[in-house]
């Protein structure tokens, strides 16, 4: 898809963040341009996220971030 992407003339920028990770400024960034909280983005299923108590309703976003 990148070769697509850059046949139609785009130079897209390519974050490896399997292998660099993600900053919480760069996530508070993308979660902005998207107009989205860490919640709309949180994986759920294969996750530790239930253990860790982040599906509750109650948990607040630096949470979600923070984990």
């Amino acid at each position: 898809t990148l070769a697509m992407i850059e046949a139609a003339g785009y130079t897209p920028d390519v974050v490896e963040y399997v292998k660099a990770g993600w900053t919480k400024v760069q996530l508070r960034e993308l979660l902005a341009a998207m107009g989205a909280r860490p919640r709309d983005i949180l994986r759920e299923k294969g996750t530790p996220a239930a253990d860790l108590g982040l599906l509750d309703p109650g948990v607040a976003d630096d949470a979600i971030l923070d984990a």
